[in-house]
């Protein structure tokens, strides 16, 4: 059986102009994979043969600053890290995130504004460790592995009523 020659051209023009494409391609994914941080929204791929001890552990940030107005990040634990420490560090490796404090000498600091978000005079941002009432404010409390930190505001009346 004979192929004619102008398909075997076609083939041919059609494998050099897919092969360095196809090379092109692969290459430009492995540099984004190896090179480029990672966005909050992209899972973080682990090199193959990396033990469970070298991955990195979260810890999970929840901002609620209204009914239906929520925002989550991730950030990686660090060992001896209070809850102030990893706020100071996300706003330094994220710029979609800003908070602002008052220092209250040895009680610690009160967040006082999230992103923009200063609650009204008879409201605060309430600080929530695994879905639960947080008994020590953020610069007090050591964050855990996987833990989850939540804030969402809360009318002053209403604290510690969580009926």
């Amino acid at each position: 059986m004979k192929l004619d020659k102008k398909l075997i051209k076609k083939i041919s023009a059609g494998l050099i102009i897919a092969f360095p494409i196809l090379i092109f391609w692969s290459g430009a994914f492995i540099f984004k994979q190896k090179y480029l941080p990672k966005t909050k929204d992209e899972p973080i791929i682990y090199e193959q043969g990396e033990s469970e001890e070298e991955k990195e552990e979260i810890v999970k940030l929840i901002v609620e600053s209204g009914e239906e107005e929520k925002e989550e990040y991730e950030i990686v634990y660090k060992e001896d890290e209070t809850a102030f420490m990893l706020l100071e560090r996300l706003q330094e490796q994220d710029g979609s995130f800003s908070f602002e404090y008052e220092e209250y000498g040895e009680a610690g600091n009160m967040i006082t504004t999230i992103n923009e978000i200063t609650p009204d005079e008879d409201s605060f941002w309430e600080f929530f460790i695994n879905n639960e009432e947080s008994p020590v404010g953020v610069s007090s409390y050591k964050v855990e592995k996987e833990d989850e930190l939540k804030f969402e505001i809360d009318i002053i009346d209403n604290y510690g009523n969580d009926e």
